[in-house]
C-alpha cells in the first residue's frame, strides 16, 4: 500500500502541491508541506533544492506551483530567521496570534 499520510516526506508533499495536473493551486497540499518544512530540521536546505528543480520545469503550470510553494515557504524560513522574504498576503494576522 501506499505510505501513511503522516509519514509523506518534503518531496513526496512537494511533487502532490506541484502536480501538473491539479486544477487549480493545492493550498492544503502547500500548507501540508509548510508545516513539515517548519518540523524537519533539514527542512530548509532540502526544500530549495527540490523547488529549485521544479520551477525550471518545462511545464509552466508545475513552476508556476512551484513558485507559490517557494513563496510560501519563504516566510516560513523567515520565523527562522534565515531570510527576509516579505510575508504574503493574510499572513500577518495569523503570525501575531
Amino acid at each position: 500500500g501506499g505510505p501513511a499520510m503522516e509519514a509523506e516526506t518534503l518531496e513526496a508533499r512537494i511533487n502532490k502541491a506541484t502536480n501538473p495536473l491539479n486544477k487549480e493551486l493545492d493550498w492544503d497540499g502547500i500548507n501540508a508541506f509548510c508545516e513539515q518544512l517548519n518540523k524537519e530540521l533539514e527542512g530548509p536546505p532540502l526544500a530549495t533544492r527540490l523547488l529549485a528543480h521544479k520551477i525550471q520545469s518545462p511545464q509552466e503550470w508545475e513552476a508556476i506551483q512551484a513558485l507559490t510553494v517557494s513563496c510560501g515557504s519563504q516566510s516560513i524560513s523567515a520565523r527562522w530567521g534565515r531570510t527576509s522574504a516579505p510575508l504574503l498576503p493574510g499572513e500577518e494576522q495569523s503570525s501575531r496570534m
